[in-house]
């Protein structure tokens, strides 16, 4: 369990940090760092989360936690962004909506993809 762990963190950090690199300025502004330290801090949470959702996730109720957990995450730290910004407008609340639907969509493409492990890989 301790390599799948390994495996997906790794993954998640190099892809998420790419994905950021190519949406950003080069080279990336100052403000980049809290970019950085919100995926550190989700990567650090999935980290532990992976504990529990190896252990149940063939329970339905785990699939309902991961998205959930995930567009949680996701709104939070785009509020989190937002709120640092200070600039709240209607485009704001829409960037918002599909940050939240985003995180949500992943949370459940890394459910399935943990299902698919245990299921099939293991």
């Amino acid at each position: 369990m301790k390599k799948i762990k390994i495996i997906e963190t790794t993954v998640f950090i190099i892809g998420c940090l790419v994905i950021a690199l190519l949406g950003a300025d080069f080279p990336p502004p100052l403000g980049f760092w809290k970019i950085i330290a919100v995926i550190s801090l989700v990567a650090l949470i999935q980290w532990y989360y992976l504990d529990w959702l190896l252990e149940r996730i063939n329970s339905k109720k785990s699939l309902l936690m991961t998205v959930g957990i995930y567009a949680l995450l996701g709104g939070m730290s785009a509020a989190a962004m937002i709120a640092a910004s200070g600039q709240m407008k209607k485009e704001t609340m829409i960037w918002l909506g599909l940050i939240v639907l985003t995180a949500a969509a992943y949370g459940l493409c890394f459910w399935l993809v943990n299902w698919l492990i245990l299921h099939f890989i293991k």
